[in-house]
């Protein structure tokens, strides 16, 4: 009589447990996306600040170098500064979550230019 009631709860017990594991495994795979997505949106904002500061610096080039220019280029280096820093905070902030890419994600180290010539070749 007792084996009736223990081997439902046993199987019970035993099926809530690989729920919870694979729960806790989804929350962390929900995580690390969050991680990566707010890594990804640093980069955004960071490649918009310097693509910013490049035009203005062309701009300040071909436009005589004016006063004006230059100061308005100062700002741009102080926002592409400040978005460093913060894709760096981010980066830091959320090392665990570009940890769990996949290989193929991680970044890889490029050759040297001295390797270049033999690249070509």
């Amino acid at each position: 009589m007792i084996l009736l009631v223990l081997l439902p709860l046993t199987a019970s017990v035993a099926l809530a447990a690989v729920r919870v594991v694979s729960e806790t495994t989804a929350i962390r795979a929900e995580g690390n996306l969050s991680g990566q997505v707010q890594v990804s949106g640093s980069i955004a904002n960071l490649m918009h600040s310097v693509q910013d500061e490049r035009d203005l610096i062309a701009l300040y080039l071909a436009g005589g170098q004016q006063a004006a220019t230059l100061k308005t280029l100062a700002s741009a280096e102080a926002a592409t500064d400040a978005q460093v820093r913060n894709f760096t905070a981010a980066q830091q902030r959320n090392s665990g979550a570009i940890s769990a890419l996949s290989p193929p994600c991680v970044p890889t180290r490029y050759p040297s230019p001295s390797a270049a010539p033999r690249l070509l070749a």
